[in-house]
């Protein structure tokens, strides 16, 4: 008798604790998660269509953005966590960097962004930058500031080879600086 009273209990903990969504249509799923300094971090696949979404970010089950093959860039509807950086990035105690990317065949890569978290749960996006392809890119910590480097090389498509591109996100901005 009393064994099926822990079980319950335990079980009614569980529940509790876990983050549901109870909105999410069947099929849902999360298909990442990163522990932040301002809550866990997830991206929640709506629904069973893995290519064209939609898709939730979120943050500590709070919504950031919700992605499709329309918004919020047309095309790009698969979100992806690339890396985190914590302190000494001010405004910011972690910055993490996203891809948002396409099932099909046309490009590679697709626009990079990056989410601006603090400990006390805010957060901030910057906008996107423009990525197609090629090599991957190359994240790092450089000071206050990450750096990506988009390795110029053959291009996705036509003739012409693709520059190298160096952009810097430091005081919540992103700049190119090459």
């Amino acid at each position: 008798m009393r064994s099926w009273r822990v079980v319950l209990l335990v079980a009614l903990t569980v529940a509790i604790a876990l983050p549901t969504h109870a909105a999410d249509p069947p099929g849902s799923a999360v298909i990442a998660r990163r522990a932040t300094v301002a809550g866990e971090l997830t991206i929640t696949r709506l629904g069973d269509d893995a290519f064209e979404g939609p898709f939730r970010i979120a943050l500590g089950g709070r919504p950031v953005i919700e992605t499709d093959n329309d918004k919020p860039v047309d095309g790009m509807p698969i979100p992806a966590i690339l890396a985190s950086f914590r302190d000494g990035l001010a405004p910011y105690d972690e910055v993490v960097v996203l891809q948002q990317s396409t099932a099909g065949n046309a490009c590679n890569g697709g626009p990079i962004w990056f989410l601006g978290l603090t400990r006390s749960g805010s957060f901030t996006i910057s906008a996107p930058i423009d990525f197609c392809g090629g090599a991957d890119p190359v994240i790092e910590r450089r000071g206050a500031a990450i750096v990506l480097t988009f390795p110029g090389g053959a291009p996705n498509h036509g003739n012409e080879p693709v520059p190298t591109e160096v952009w810097e996100f430091a005081n919540g901005k992103a700049r190119q600086i090459r």
